[in-house]
């Protein structure tokens, strides 16, 4: 990691390929109804169970997280606004942007 280069606050880090085990993948699932009110149902090509769901907001803090193996998630107490889903099947993790109304 290297920073404040030539008077810019500006820092580059570098990744190895050793860095977590999990596979990400977008768009392998689909969230309905989007945008939400109450529940959100999450769909996978692969017909998934998801072992635990995380919800955050676009500034990166948890704001929901549920460990069931369910394919719904209850969204109703959050506040409207834009939030990111992030999915676990075992070893797998996916991610998928949505809207609570």
């Amino acid at each position: 990691m290297t920073g404040n280069q030539v008077g810019y606050d500006c820092w580059v880090v570098k990744l190895g390929p050793n860095l977590g085990t999990a596979t990400f993948a977008a768009s392998q699932i689909k969230l309905y109804p989007n945008p939400t009110a109450t529940v959100l149902t999450v769909e996978s090509v692969a017909n998934l169970v998801f072992d635990k769901m995380i919800v955050t907001d676009l500034t990166g803090k948890t704001v929901l997280e549920q460990e069931q193996s369910s394919n719904q998630i209850n969204v109703e107490k959050l506040s409207g606004g834009m939030y990111l889903l992030q999915a676990y099947a075992g070893e797998e993790q996916y991610a998928s942007k949505f809207v609570k109304e």
